[in-house]
């Protein structure tokens, strides 16, 4: 399994660098970072993009960009294939691209999607597009609200049926907590929480089903006895 690290440029250049510094020493191969979070307010993201980009190149780390069409202005850039001269290495795609530019990404880029909501029409458009699968990657992200996560059984059938296909798997998990507005409270895409409540459920269920069975058959038994004694009563009476 390989691992990566999150960047978040609000958490400064020189928190940034020691992260990096840390990822290339414990043979991490990904970072991910977003260029269009809200939270985010007063970065010069032509000037720190650019530095932290260069950063995970020298650390020969794949970058993975949250990206929009409008990301190329905040650049200061042209074309989506400049990003590539830049050191990204994949793009997450949020909104903005349809099927054909997508593909066309796929052809520089590895493209990234939000595994959950990847659907059966996108996948047509795609294909229909000429999509190549094994360039294409789905991430279980997180949504920063309590309880927006999904069950371990969803997340193993999103992943063996993209899998099949030839996409790519990633899962964020938490890592160490910061302040950054973009990683509080956020959660495990996998619900570990509510797989937890349901399993429990499933047990008690399938226990009192069990019990219940036992209560009827020996209701039955002691009632089969009950006949035979009153019958072996009988014919002592009448004899």
């Amino acid at each position: 399994m390989r691992t990566g690290i999150s960047l978040y440029f609000a958490s400064g250049y020189e928190a940034n660098a020691e992260v990096v510094a840390k990822a290339q020493a414990a043979g991490c191969h990904y970072a991910f970072t977003s260029l269009q979070i809200p939270e985010e307010e007063g970065i010069d993201y032509r000037t720190e993009a650019r530095r932290l980009l260069e950063l995970c190149k020298k650390a020969e780390i794949n970058l993975i960009a949250d990206v929009s069409p409008a990301t190329l202005s905040k650049l200061g850039v042209q074309k989506f294939d400049e990003l590539a001269e830049l050191g990204i290495t994949y793009v997450r795609l949020d909104f903005g691209f349809d099927a054909a530019e997508t593909v066309e990404l796929s052809r520089k880029f590895h493209v990234v999607f939000n595994a959950s909501t990847i659907a059966k029409d996108d996948i047509s458009a795609w294909r229909a597009a000429g999509a190549d699968f094994t360039r294409f990657a789905a991430c279980h992200n997180y949504y920063p609200k309590s309880y927006t996560g999904l069950s371990l059984e969803r997340v193993a059938q999103i992943n063996a049926h993209l899998s099949a296909l030839g996409f790519q798997i990633f899962s964020f998990v938490p890592g160490e907590v910061s302040a950054d507005l973009s990683t509080r409270d956020c959660q495990l895409s996998r619900n570990i929480v509510g797989f937890l409540v349901m399993h429990l459920f499933r047990q008690c269920l399938r226990f009192t089903m069990q019990a219940l069975t036992w209560c009827l058959l020996v209701t039955q038994m002691l009632l089969s006895l009950r006949g035979s004694a009153l019958v072996s009563l009988s014919e002592t009476a009448l004899s």
